[in-house]
């Protein structure tokens, strides 16, 4: 009986040897952890049990400050700590409340564990940040935080499904506008909605917000990062290539805050629209750019691709900004510094500067890289 037991016990030790050896080799020797980090995270989501917006941090303060010590540009410039408590903690990485499958004036809410944090813009009261779903399921959304607090207020849950990249605010008209895409045309859009809008919203009407401004942009093959500044939108385009030239545009604004729009002339067909926003100002930049902000005095621009290299961030001394072609190409920027990977966009408040990362989204978190989980702020007071 005892030799039974130990020839079956035998066996079953040998099976379960030889599973763990196999699945250890494909994880660390055949590519198997790189599959998981990559391609399981950025298809598939986690199922979630907690039906509303989660807004509790991933990693601590503590570990925060340490990863941005890994950075000798803000080691020199800033109080980390200061820099660490100044921070938003990014709401719905780990869940979001949203819609999947809206159409015909039916919804269906539902929780997105894989939003991905794209844009960041500044109200007198809110902090607001757009998300993506990374799995194209669910509706993008904005997260709403109270600026004095640092709490979460609630999602507004937008109509697009787009890869809704930046955001910004239009405090001469309190009108917030989102960066989205038509597939249908390919089209470039810029789309919003006043504040007064965003804050009576509830998501437990089922229905997402309506976008009351819709202006089409053909001379940028996306939208993919904006900001608002002085009666005009001045909107960019992302590329891959690092080492290109690609231009940032200014569309400017009627005196109640609509964009200049002129006759789509040469539309190839129906589809397209009848007028479209076009450029009065255009600046040269590299490849690579993510996020855009100005003031008086300076712009900023972060560069970023991947997330095994490290952002960049560069300060230009504020040129004239007439009709015509300005040069904020790598050569002419008065400041640079290197910034964890996978910044995404920038606001300014004055020379107060907000910073958000993807890289601590579901999709992302898998890789060996420096996560943060915050909407970095880097405030004048804190600057050494």
């Amino acid at each position: 009986m005892f030799l039974k037991y130990r020839k079956t016990f035998i066996s079953i030790f040998c099976v379960l040897s030889i599973m763990i050896c196999a699945i250890c080799g494909w994880y660390f020797l055949l590519g198997g952890q790189t599959w998981i980090a990559y391609t399981w995270h950025g298809n598939y989501e986690l199922p979630s049990f907690d039906q509303s917006t989660s807004y509790a941090p991933l990693y601590t303060d503590e570990k925060i400050t340490e990863t941005l010590a890994n950075y000798a540009w803000l080691c020199d410039n800033y109080d980390l700590d200061q820099v660490t408590a100044d921070s938003y903690v990014i709401p719905g990485l780990q869940s979001s409340v949203t819609l999947e499958d809206w159409n015909d004036n039916t919804a269906g809410p539902s929780v997105c564990t894989s939003m991905t944090p794209q844009g960041v813009a500044l109200t007198q009261q809110y902090l607001l940040i757009s998300e993506y779903c990374h799995t194209g399921r669910h509706h993008s959304v904005i997260q709403v935080m109270d600026r004095n607090t640092h709490e979460f207020v609630k999602t507004v849950v937008l109509f697009d499904m787009s890869h809704v990249g930046s955001l910004t605010y239009d405090s001469d008209h309190d009108f917030i506008w989102v960066c989205c895409h038509d597939d249908e045309t390919g089209y470039a859009y810029v789309r919003g909605f006043s504040l007064s809008e965003l804050e009576a919203y509830d998501f437990a009407s089922g229905l997402p917000i309506t976008f009351t401004r819709n202006y089409p942009i053909k001379s940028q093959k996306r939208a993919s990062f904006m900001t608002y500044d002085t009666q005009a939108l001045y909107i960019g385009y992302f590329s891959a290539d690092m080492s290109g030239e690609f231009t940032v545009q200014r569309f400017d604004m009627t005196a109640n805050g609509n964009l200049v729009v002129y006759p789509n002339v040469d539309k190839a067909d129906e589809k397209e629209p009848d007028s479209v926003a076009m450029p009065t100002m255009k600046e040269v930049i590299n490849g690579g750019m993510q996020g855009y902000a100005r003031n008086d005095h300076t712009t900023v621009i972060l560069r970023s691709y991947g997330s095994s290299n490290p952002s960049r961030i560069l300060l230009f001394d504020q040129q004239q900004d007439d009709i015509g072609m300005k040069d904020l190409t790598n050569a002419n920027a008065r400041e640079t510094g290197i910034l964890p990977p996978m910044a995404e966009e920038t606001a300014m408040e004055g020379d107060d500067l907000y910073i958000c990362f993807e890289s601590a989204a579901y999709a992302y978190r898998a890789r060996k890289t420096d996560h943060i989980d915050r909407i970095i702020v880097l405030k004048a007071s804190s600057r050494k």
